[in-house]
């Protein structure tokens, strides 16, 4: 009797163990973000360009970028990490960051050379100016705008900005700095007026220089923004 009670035992586990199914549990674990090397790889297959001392993936997607945990700028400047640069292409960069790397001080990027043609197409951030008497664009430095009213004994004595000096000792040659300011000179105009050489007022001046302080005013702490803006006023 004992040992048919320890054999119907062994046949109810047996038939109990047949009757359960093995289930596997996958530990699923969290995708990390890629670093490293894997983000160099990962942006060249994407067909972007890897910048290592920077940690920057240049002309990558939001998408792309969102993936891999980085921080996304649809608008960079071509000039970003070389705040010396002289000339800048007219362009947009997206860029995807990761913010490892140290970034060098942050300066203001020079205007885009071409970006602030005026209706003369000349090229403000190039120092070029329209010269009504002559009807072209000129550097006032290297070839003065004749047409003074009042003759050469009452001529422009301003290099750059817009503190207008009416006098008989115009400059031959001026810095070829350009200042906030320099394209509203192409409309300031000196004569004699009751036996004294000054300025003549006019309405394009006046106009020019308004629009450039109010530029200055809202934009002091931002070079960038306040040439985009006086390339703007005419």
């Amino acid at each position: 009797m004992k040992k048919f009670k320890i054999l119907l035992g062994l046949i109810l586990i047996i038939f109990i163990l047949s009757s359960c199914q093995k289930i596997e549990v996958k530990k699923l674990v969290p995708k990390e973000p890629t670093t490293g090397s894997g983000l160099e790889k990962s942006c060249t297959e994407a067909h972007g360009n890897w910048l290592e001392e920077y940690q920057e993936c240049e002309n990558a997607g939001k998408d792309w970028c969102d993936t891999h945990k980085g921080k996304f700028e649809e608008c960079t400047s071509a000039c970003r990490h070389d705040p010396n640069a002289e000339l800048c292409t007219m362009q947009c960069v997206p860029v995807c960051g990761f913010g490892v790397a140290s970034k060098p001080e942050t300066k203001a990027v020079p205007p885009l050379l071409g970006g602030d043609r005026d209706e003369h197409g000349c090229i403000g951030s190039a120092g070029y100016q329209w010269c009504e008497a002559k009807s072209k664009c000129l550097r006032i430095w290297e070839e003065p705008c004749e047409g003074n009213a009042g003759g050469s004994d009452c001529a422009l004595e301003t290099c750059h900005g817009l503190n207008i000096v009416c006098g008989s000792n115009p400059p031959d040659v001026c810095t070829e700095m350009y200042g906030i300011g320099d394209k509203c000179l192409q409309y300031a105009k000196c004569g004699v007026q009751n036996g004294k050489c000054q300025q003549i007022q006019n309405s394009q001046f006046t106009q020019c220089k308004l629009c450039v302080q109010k530029c200055i005013d809202a934009n002091e702490n931002d070079n960038m923004k306040l040439f985009e803006c006086e390339s703007k006023c005419n």
